[in-house]
């Protein structure tokens, strides 16, 4: 994805660009890099949504970020740059060819120290973390069809001040549109996703405008005795406290399907 905000008319999408911290000289390179995937770089996130990840992270200042779906490594970029001193990320993916990408423009923004990433399946690689540190920041990007699995995976593992951002939710507005009937399988799983999600929010306060929400909990209290995480035991979604939870839009190819 280039600059542009698919969610939103031309004019409006002018208008968050325009007020909205611009990419950095690295970030402009990984851009133009990934451009030359053809039709794979709508996968990159938006300039806007980046500085708006940049922008939460600089906020939470998490000690432990996941990130589940890193492609070329954008999104890494803008949460890896607001981490803070000791900070780290770590980077799910099963493409070694689209993260080489990643791993070189890390190298070139001289964050390359603060970011791990793990070339294997996202469950996999979240069912072998250990009980510490806890996750402050997660951002899931990756198969939507996993989306619940994922998230069931980290709620455990979160701090009381975790956060849990979910792109593509709402795919581009398709969801709301009974007639959409092209790609059905991409278009319908998505709206699933955001019901599963909410369906396992245990009475949050909700507030959000348009194309997003917000599900806030109270602050999560680590638990002592047998079974809890400092006993080394692991939690389950069901016993802990909702994340708060960012839902995000979604993309779609303009002319066709998106990419399998």
């Amino acid at each position: 994805m280039s600059s542009r905000i698919d969610f939103l008319d031309e004019a409006l999408a002018a208008h968050v660009n325009a007020h909205s911290a611009g990419p950095d000289e690295v970030q402009r390179q990984l851009i133009e890099a990934t451009a030359e995937l053809g039709g794979w770089s709508v996968m990159q996130i938006g300039t806007a949504q980046g500085a708006f990840m940049t922008m939460l992270a600089s906020l939470l200042q998490p000690r432990f970020a996941v990130e589940i779906g890193t492609f070329t490594g954008y999104s890494a970029l803008c949460v890896a740059k607001a981490l803070p001193p000791g900070g780290r990320l770590l980077c799910c993916d099963v493409s070694e060819e689209w993260t080489a990408i990643a791993l070189d423009h890390w190298e070139r923004a001289g964050l390359a120290d603060r970011i791990e990433l793990r070339i294997a399946p996202a469950l996999d690689t979240l069912r072998s973390l250990p009980a510490e540190p806890a996750v402050d920041f997660a951002f899931i990007d990756a198969d939507k069809e996993s989306y619940i699995a994922y998230y069931e995976e980290l709620v455990p593992r979160l701090s009381g001040r975790g956060v849990i951002l979910v792109d593509n939710v709402l795919w581009s507005g398709n969801v709301a549109n009974p007639d959409q009937t092209d790609s059905a399988t991409r278009s319908r799983q998505p709206t699933r996703t955001r019901r599963g999600l909410q369906r396992r929010q245990p009475g949050p306060d909700r507030f959000g405008h348009r194309g997003s929400a917000r599900l806030q909990c109270p602050r999560h209290r680590r638990r002592t005795g047998a079974g809890g995480a400092a006993a080394g035991g692991r939690r389950s979604v069901d016993d802990h406290p909702a994340p708060r939870l960012i839902i995000g839009r979604g993309w779609q190819r303009p002319n066709g399907p998106a990419p399998p």
